[in-house]
Order: C-alpha cells, then structure tokens, then sequence
C-alpha cells in the first residue's frame, strides 16, 4: 500500500489544479443542455425530487484494472474480472445510487488495435464499446496501469485517438491504478507530468492514485464523482445495480474465475451455457452452468485430481456471486466436452 505521507505529497502538488477543475467540471455538467443519446442506447428517465447523476465511461487497456475499480466504487462484483486479459467482452453498466445521487459506471473491453481483434478473433464489441460509452458520457476516466514499466510511460495510441473525438466540454481525469505495486512512490510524480505532457494527453480535468485490488484511494474517487454529479433524472431505479441479466452476471462469474485458476487457453475456448436457473422469493438462487471444452483432456483439467479444483472454483463462484447479488447463491457446475 502507498505510504500516506507519500501519497498526500504527490496528490498536493496537485491540489491547486483540483480546486479549479473541480468547479470548472462542475459548471459544464450543469450545463442545461443534455447529451443526445444515441438511437441504439435504452435510457429510462427515473424522476425523483432534487436528484443528480452523472455517466462514468471507464476505458483502458486491456488488464488495467478497470472492472476491479468498478467493482470497488459500486461495492458489488458485478464486473466480470480476473487476472488474464480480455475477460470484459462487452460493455456493461454498474450502478452505485446514494441517497439523491446516481452514478453509472460504463465497463468496457480493452481497447487494442484492428490487428490484434484479427489475431484473437475478438467479436467488434472490442472496438465499438469504447467508443460507444465514451460519446454518451459525462466523463471518461482512462485508467493506466503503473504497475507495467514497459508502457506506464506512454497512453495507448488507440486511447488517444479516443479522447481526442470526445466533445471539448466532456472533462477526462486520469487514473493512475496499480500503486501497490511501484516500489519507488517519488516516480510517480514522473510518470504524471510524462503523461500529462502534450506528446500524451495535457488535457487531464484531474488525477487520481489508487490501487483497485486493495481499495486504496476509491473512497476519494466516488466522492469526487459524486461532487461532479448534475441535476437530472436517474437512469435506474434505486434497487438497480447493473443493466446485465441474472443469467449474464453468473455466466460471467464462472467464465472469470477460470481465466483465474486455468490454464491460459482454456477459458479462451470454452463455452458457458446456463443449463437451470431458480430464484426463491423469500431470497436465494439455485442455478447450474455447463462448461463446454473441446475434448475430454480439457474436461479433465477443468475437474482436477479427485474433482478437487472444480469444487473449489464453485466455492469461488458462489462467493463471488453472494457478494454481487447479496443474496444466498447454490451453484452447480458441470464439465462436457464436444467430442
């Protein structure tokens, strides 16, 4: 974890530049005029006295950290995350309402070039997502891993090309994820005038330190996105915590808690069916899910020695699904192989 001595001495060089663009934000979000939705975007007006909102595009590359920050600020696991890239596929919202505030997070796939979509065979989802989320939002957090030193220097070309098509009135903030992991914390301080220099993006409303897998620094975030918030009628209903179905969320759970414990290819070339879904109306689900591999070999990595890793990955998953859902979650998953 950042010392907070530390911490506080880099986030003061810029807090002067805080005070400002915090109420420069604030002004053009209150603006009186409303972005127009695009045709393909199911928005519905949920009205309520003295309420505001704001529309959060998160955007990275690929294994950023940017479902595990999503999940943390809306305290759910409702985003599809794990250790290997690619487990976000489609866009997705995440929702965290409070009191007269609603915030929705936009989780999107990383963005990589045409090349690699090619070379994966990745649906288009990988290039239309981004784009879509960020032309509807209110802001676009960018999240860069610090952790990399091979690319913590520099912005992803395709990002760039991202903020540079954003509207001149939709403020950007930069969020630097990962800082458990930077040994020397005063080089943190390189790296944000590096990336805020005109050769990457010096158009940055604001800055953020935080590390997505221990929670560091996601309290200050929210809370600034809520400042930002503006008058206006809620997407959601207050019970709502995410646009995906049921049946979405517990496919994407299983799917990404084998990219965790699996071998590389393997959660790569499976199938997830969701072979029986139950809900109790006192509370609970039962649901089972069947994993479809290409050959027995497979099937039998899946299951481990004596079924052993296939019962800890449904510990796992019912876990996972409990802290999402915040109900009781029985699951069963079963191993098919094609041939």
């Amino acid at each position: 974890m950042l010392c907070t001595i530390q911490k506080r001495i880099i986030q003061k060089s810029y807090c002067l530049t805080r005070q400002f663009t915090s109420k420069i934000i604030c002004c053009q979000l209150n603006q009186p005029e409303e972005h127009i939705l695009r045709s393909d975007t199911n928005f519905t007006s949920i009205r309520r006295e003295d309420s505001t909102f704001l529309r959060i595009a998160i955007i990275g590359s690929p294994n950023a950290g940017k479902s595990t920050l999503i999940n943390n600020l809306v305290n759910r696991s409702i985003c599809p995350a794990s250790s290997k890239v690619h487990t976000t596929q489609v866009k997705c919202d995440a929702v965290y309402s409070s009191e007269n505030t609603q915030l929705v997070f936009v989780d999107t796939p990383g963005i990589i070039t045409q090349k690699e979509q090619n070379r994966y065979k990745l649906s288009s989802s990988f290039e239309k997502d981004p784009k879509i989320s960020t032309r509807i939002a209110d802001i676009v957090g960018v999240v860069h891993d610090v952790s990399n030193r091979r690319t913590r220097n520099k912005l992803n070309a395709n990002i760039l090309d991202l903020l540079k098509a954003l509207k001149s009135d939709i403020p950007t903030l930069l969020i630097m994820n990962k800082i458990d992991q930077v040994k020397h914390k005063d080089s943190l301080l390189e790296i944000i005038k590096i990336l805020t220099s005109k050769s990457n993006w010096p158009h940055f409303a604001d800055i953020f330190l935080i590390s997505a897998l221990t929670s560091d620094g996601i309290d200050s975030l929210r809370d600034y996105l809520i400042s930002c918030a503006k008058p206006k009628d809620w997407q959601y209903n207050e019970d709502t915590y995410t646009d995906q179905s049921l049946e979405t969320i517990i496919q994407q759970t299983v799917r990404a808690k084998l990219m965790n414990f699996l071998p590389q290819e393997i959660p790569y070339i499976s199938r997830f069916v969701l072979e029986y879904l139950q809900t109790y109306s006192e509370g609970g689900i039962n649901a089972s899910v069947i994993v479809e591999l290409p050959n027995k070999r497979k099937c039998s990595i899946v299951i481990g020695k004596d079924a052993k890793r296939i019962k800890f990955l449904v510990q796992e998953c019912e876990k996972e699904l409990q802290y999402a859902l915040r109900q009781p979650v029985q699951l069963k998953i079963s191993v098919k192989s094609k041939k």
